[in-house]
């Protein structure tokens, strides 16, 4: 090998010359042998990354979710069976057994029941000359008055009855008045007392129920309490 620097002659194993040293071949930089690299730890993190942000859209995702309600037609007793049943404690066994023991401030009375009223029977003028027969006592020529015979007396009786007591003189007896309202019965009976007052004989006018019993001024006071009494015992 010729040294290209001296050209002295070197035998062919040799690189550097034996004459002047100096490199018989151009001497190539070496190639820096580095560590392989690996993609394994880049990819682990990215995995955990995405794994994060998969957490965070569900998370995220999940409050804007709305359950649908169960339409009304569905059974409701399929809730209640799939719902587990709250087992009762000891203690809160021992406070309600409690709670019944202790009584309350408040004192509890029995609700009152109110009596249901009953309507009074709407009585007729027949039904007292009725039981003026009952009583044997004269009930002749019974017949519904008409405008004569209300003389002064207002007419707005719903049903009269004028009847006649032989004993007590020709066309004398009494008159029978039935009333619907309080307020004509008693503008009949005030009537009827003032007609008796003005003759000067003793006003027998009585009132049972919706009737009103008006007797001739000149019957006798005795007369006049037997038919006064079986006209009141009416009902």
């Amino acid at each position: 090998m010729i040294c290209p620097t001296c050209g002295y002659s070197n035998p062919p194993e040799y690189s550097y010359c034996a004459n002047c040293r100096a490199a018989l071949y151009e001497i190539l930089p070496q190639p820096i042998h580095r560590g392989r690299k690996t993609w394994l730890p880049v990819l682990l993190v990215g995995m955990v990354i995405v794994a994060c942000f998969a957490v965070l859209a569900c998370s995220i995702l999940g409050a804007f979710i709305v359950v649908p309600n169960l339409n009304a037609s569905q059974p409701t007793h399929v809730v209640a069976e799939n719902t587990p049943r709250a087992v009762p404690t000891k203690a809160a066994i021992l406070l309600a057994s409690t709670a019944t023991l202790v009584p309350t401030d408040t004192p509890t009375s029995a609700p009152t029941v109110k009596p249901t009223a009953t309507v009074p029977r709407k009585l007729k003028p027949s039904d007292a000359s009725d039981a003026f027969k009952r009583a044997s006592l004269d009930v002749v020529n019974a017949r519904q008055m008409t405008s004569a015979d209300y003389g002064t007396i207002p007419m707005i009786a719903d049903e009269a009855m004028r009847f006649f007591v032989p004993s007590i003189g020709d066309n004398r007896g009494g008159r029978i008045y039935s009333f619907s309202s309080n307020a004509n019965l008693l503008r009949v009976k005030q009537a009827a007392e003032a007609v008796v007052n003005s003759q000067g004989a003793h006003p027998w006018v009585s009132v049972n129920s919706n009737l009103v019993l008006e007797l001739s001024g000149s019957m006798s006071s005795t007369l006049a309490a037997q038919y006064q009494k079986a006209f009141n015992a009416i009902r």
